[in-house]
């Protein structure tokens, strides 16, 4: 799918997420399903070779054969569930996300659906406290379960950027130092890098989360991209 900023401009095409007939579901994606039977329970819909549940309530007028983009995900129980309320990230992004109450296990953060996402007390650098904000990333178990995963470092990729000159990419503010801001570069393959930027970088990085857009200029200097106007963090940075 296409790297987006908080005003909806794509940094360039990308999947539509759209599901072709026996093709599997991409868990914790938007998908583009088709609608197979409405019953009691609710809305049936059409992921690959199984059927994807989703309440009535959030969709009382959709009829069979019409096409709904929807967050698709699985329960403890192994059940495929939709729902068309939109996450702040999807499986493989970066956000910011605000803790709700921290269990025996972790730490369970608002990423804008009914349930929250869970982050690992190993996951965690320091111990989250609730009502704080941190940086995580969106990740998938050998289930296919969401958690959130906010030991950064893990995530970023150490192979030399695959960017050309005048490449797009999104800069997510990550960390704030002596020396100016670490950013994580994005593409709109979803490969991502930790850059570090001077002070003289892009203007306004004063809080982890913000978002910038910019283009790629390989040059020896403490940031090589060329950046616009910061953009607010928003609910989803990119899809």
């Amino acid at each position: 799918m296409a790297v987006k900023d908080s005003n909806g401009n794509e940094l360039n095409d990308g999947d539509s997420g759209h599901m072709e007939n026996g093709e599997q579901p991409e868990l914790c994606r938007l998908q583009t399903l088709r609608v197979a039977r409405i019953d009691k329970r609710g809305v049936w819909l059409e992921a690959g070779e199984r059927l994807a549940h989703l309440s009535r309530r959030e969709a009382p007028r959709v009829t069979p054969g019409e096409q709904l983009e929807v967050f698709l995900y699985q329960d403890i129980a192994g059940e495929l569930q939709a729902t068309c309320r939109l996450p702040l990230a999807q499986a493989g992004e970066f956000a910011l996300l605000t803790v709700q109450s921290v269990g025996p296990h972790g730490a369970f953060l608002d990423w804008g659906l009914a349930k929250d996402l869970l982050a690992p007390f190993r996951l965690q650098p320091e111990r989250m406290q609730v009502g704080w904000s941190y940086l995580v990333k969106v990740e998938l178990d050998q289930q296919g379960r969401p958690f959130a995963n906010a030991r950064i470092d893990d995530c970023l990729d150490r192979g030399r950027p695959d960017l050309h000159e005048g490449d797009q990419v999104a800069l997510l503010i990550w960390q704030l130092t002596d020396l100016g801001a670490k950013v994580i570069v994005i593409c709109a393959k979803m490969a991502s890098w930790m850059l570090p930027c001077a002070r003289s970088g892009p203007r306004g990085c004063r809080m982890p989360g913000m978002l910038y857009l910019g283009h790629w200029k390989p040059m020896a200097a403490p940031c090589p991209c060329t950046t616009g106007a910061p953009r607010r963090p928003s609910r989803r940075p990119w899809a």
